[in-house]
């Protein structure tokens, strides 16, 4: 077992799950009235809105799924394991850096919504993982 994967992977799926549960229950349900966007009316706005925030969210079930796999298996060859970590630090660093252009700028939002810590603990935890 690889206990630094395992954190990794701890780190996301408590990510993945806010996510998921904050998206519907007070993100989306907040928001009276969508705009008349470039693709159409407010429900297409909508659509398009949720689609993507459960697109990102299938994804980062993914990115966990294989921490754990990387964690409790020996499934994934050495090099192979090495390469998906590298790829794994790529997308939680961008997701590290994409909240913090927005947040730093507003930082009650650091506090309010730490998600850097998922983020960053992930990110932590895979490089870890490697060594």
């Amino acid at each position: 077992m690889n206990i630094s994967y395992l954190i990794a992977a701890l780190f996301a799926v408590s990510l993945t799950a806010s996510h998921v549960v904050a998206g519907e229950g007070f993100f989306f349900k907040g928001i009276r009235e969508y705009p008349k966007t470039m693709w159409g009316d407010g429900d297409t706005t909508i659509r398009l809105m949720k689609g993507a925030w459960h697109m990102l969210s299938w994804v980062m079930l993914g990115s966990a799924g294989t921490l754990l796999v990387m964690a409790l298996t020996d499934y994934i060859d050495p090099p192979s394991r090495v390469a998906l970590s590298w790829l794994l630090i790529l997308g939680w660093t961008g997701a590290t850096v994409s909240y913090l252009r927005y947040a730093l700028s507003k930082p009650e939002m650091l506090r309010r919504a730490p998600i850097w810590i998922n983020t960053l603990g992930t990110v932590a935890f895979t490089w870890l993982g490697i060594r």
